[in-house]
């Protein structure tokens, strides 16, 4: 997968303030994308072959850097990590420092999740109370997400839900060991006809206990209209998903939701 890698420009930063960022490991999944501290062998590699990164040695002065991998075997409560020192035009030099120390980072970012939907565009946003479905400009607000849903990855459909009423199929593929969700509103008494029976029902997927998850709809599906006074009620399924195994998730006509995505386990160990 491609990787892009974002150099900390607010300067030196303790180790154990990025830990408090990121996590114990150094690893996080936002937005569905894994950002982490590379390694020691993986920063070794990068400033070996990436000689632009170069400019960032301020001259002929050295720059620390620091990687997620702890000194000794593996274990991180001796509080010591590797750091590696670069200067302009030298390879660079490895040595274990205290994690209160401050040094310079570069992230690393990949994609942790990749959803396509034909030839669909989709937008990312973090599944929080009130949060916009399910096409862009149709920003209708979710309300009652179960705990497991918070700061899921939730992919909305670009354009309106005239645009996007024809059947078609999401196709997901992780990087890490995922959980997907399948979210489209239901009508469990038929009170619509078939209106809301065409979405991800029949999947088979194991249905997550939602009682209080509701979308309330708008007036008219225009971007400035008002919100209905009631909402419609919307299921819920979940199933695992192993990492580099494709995924089809296919829907009916006049599908009312989407797909969203978390990491199944904390996004990584600590690196060797």
């Amino acid at each position: 997968p491609s990787r892009w890698y974002y150099h900390l420009s607010s300067g030196a930063v303790s180790l154990a303030r990025l830990r408090t960022a990121l996590g114990v490991d150094l690893r996080a999944v936002l937005k569905g994308y894994l950002v982490s501290l590379p390694s020691k062998a993986e920063l070794e590699d990068l400033l070996r072959s990436a000689g632009e990164i170069e400019v960032l040695s301020l001259g002929s002065r050295p720059v620390q850097f620091w990687t997620r991998s702890p000194e000794g075997l593996g274990d991180a409560s001796s509080g010591r990590f590797w750091a590696l020192q670069q200067r302009l035009g030298a390879p660079s030099a490895a040595y274990a420092a205290e994690e209160v120390q401050e040094k310079h980072v570069l992230l690393e970012v990949s994609e942790a999740f990749s959803v396509v939907h034909g030839v669909s565009r989709l937008r990312r946003v973090e599944l929080e109370e009130k949060v916009p479905c399910c096409f862009t400009e149709e920003a209708q607000p979710l309300q009652g997400l179960p705990g497991e849903l918070l700061g899921a990855t939730f992919f909305i459909l670009e354009g309106t839900s005239h645009a996007n009423s024809q059947p078609g199929r999401f196709t997901v593929v992780a990087s890490v060991p995922a959980v997907v969700y399948a979210l489209d509103v239901i009508d469990p008494h038929n009170k619509d006809g078939m209106l809301y029976k065409k979405g991800f029902e029949a999947l088979g997927w194991e249905r997550v206990s939602a009682p209080q998850l509701r979308l309330q709809p708008l007036s008219v599906p225009t971007p400035n209209a008002e919100l209905k006074p009631w909402s419609l009620q919307v299921g819920c399924w979940r199933r695992s998903l192993a990492p580099g195994v494709p995924l089809e998730v296919p829907h009916g006509s006049g599908l009312v939701g989407s797909v969203a995505l978390s990491a199944a386990v904390p996004a990584g160990a600590a690196a060797p």
